[in-house]
């Protein structure tokens, strides 16, 4: 047998390059005139390459998912018809735009493959597109047809040469080009749950006229504070959550406009300064509410949250935990973040994302280098409740709490 070079070949007028998606054949294997040794990936199609005659693949030049120009080498294959020609796919859509005279033999070959003759216009139509005892059809119709106890001998194929897609088998193909792109990840259906959130979140984000404040705090005197209080085991342990919680309902006590949130062209204004925590599950996020959070101790506040978040594990938070307040945190520190720009909660005015706390050198007032410890803040707000001056206004007013020594929130680690 001949041994000789298998190019990538021109499968388009406008190709000028192709992704190796599969190899069909491993070197030192042998073929048959008629079998697919590689699938070819263009801009519009994944086209299976057929062997002319029979050979043996001697070497692969190109990796799977590799991309390369016309006419590179991608293979050493020894044929046993040294003058076979290789009949290429045809992209019907190019051939019926061309009007030019093909120049290459690659493209010759294309026209004369693309002209059936008249006893083919004279036959009837036929499902299940085949050459030999080979249905036609496009690796990703194979493998949903697979998937879906489909016969593809039942199923006429709309691409070049009859050859199967996976839109003629009926399946909405939604997130994925079926036939553009190879489907290279595994696929598994939303819960009902993560569903729900999805469209929620994408409600709030398409329906709610977000806009951004973001800033940090120096929280250098509260982590003290919180360290020696945790040290009492009597105590209840705070975190940084339990802190922020506190911080933001006492800001929304201060600022009563604030605690408020748009619903179908009214303003609703609340009384009670809950907070909600975002709580990241294994099936997605709950935020349940922290009711009063402006007039509860630290202390109720930490028993209350560690209550809030094994209610959500569990799964057993309801309605009442899940709706109302204006304002929910969501907490990202742990997980090395220097900001979080968050969506706001559906039905909420805004959301505030914390980072992780930073260490870095700052300019003090004399011009000297001093260490502080940062936590980035970015409020999410929504623009029919806040505008710029009320949003920095509470930003603001949840960092004096945390930044303060005279603020409330201190007053409540030093009396405990």
């Amino acid at each position: 047998m001949a041994a000789t070079e298998l190019l990538m070949p021109k499968l388009g007028l406008t190709m000028t390059e192709g992704l190796l998606a599969e190899w069909l054949v491993e070197p030192g294997v042998s073929f048959a005139q008629g079998d697919v040794v590689v699938v070819i990936e263009t801009d519009k199609v994944a086209n299976e390459l057929e062997a002319p005659c029979g050979g043996v693949l001697d070497e692969q030049l190109i990796k799977e998912g590799e991309t390369v120009d016309v006419g590179t080498p991608i293979a050493r294959w020894s044929l046993s018809d040294p003058n076979a020609v290789m009949v290429l796919p045809v992209d019907e859509d190019e051939l019926t735009e061309s009007v030019s005279e093909p120049e290459s033999k690659a493209e010759q070959v294309l026209q004369a493959d693309s002209k059936p003759d008249s006893a083919a216009n004279a036959a009837p139509a036929q499902t299940g597109s085949q050459k030999g005892d080979r249905i036609i059809a496009t690796p990703y119709a194979r493998k949903q047809a697979e998937a879906q106890g489909i016969d593809l001998n039942q199923i006429k194929g709309s691409g070049p040469n009859g050859r199967i897609k996976a839109a003629d088998l009926g399946i909405e193909s939604g997130a994925v080009d079926a036939d553009s792109k190879l489907d290279l990840g595994r696929r598994t259906p939303a819960s009902p749950a993560q569903r729900a959130l999805a469209r929620r979140l994408a409600q709030s984000k398409q329906n709610t006229p977000h806009f951004y404040l973001s800033s940090e705090a120096e929280i250098s005197e509260l982590l003290t504070l919180r360290k020696a209080y945790n040290e009492n085991p009597d105590k209840p342990h705070l975190t940084l959550t339990h802190l922020l919680v506190r911080a933001a309902g006492l800001a929304l006590k201060a600022h009563p406009e604030s605690n408020r949130v748009w619903d179908d062209g009214e303003i609703v204004s609340y009384d009670s300064s809950d907070v909600g925590i975002v709580v990241n599950l294994p099936e997605g996020l709950a935020v349940p509410q922290l009711r009063a959070a402006g007039d509860l101790p630290l202390a109720e506040i930490a028993l209350a949250a560690d209550v809030l978040l094994a209610q959500a594990r569990s799964g057993s938070l309801g309605h009442d935990e899940l709706t109302g307040g204006a304002l929910s945190i969501s907490n990202a520190g742990m997980f090395d973040v220097t900001y979080l720009t968050p969506v706001i909660n559906p039905g909420q005015a805004a959301m505030l994302g914390v980072g992780s706390v930073r260490e870095l050198f700052r300019p003090d007032e004399a011009g000297q280098p001093t260490l502080r410890r940062e936590m980035g803040l970015v409020l999410a707000c929504d623009h029919r409740i806040l505008d710029g001056v009320s949003g920095v206004v509470l930003l603001n007013a949840i960092k004096q709490q945390l930044e303060c020594p005279e603020s409330e929130l201190f007053s409540d680690l030093l009396s405990n």
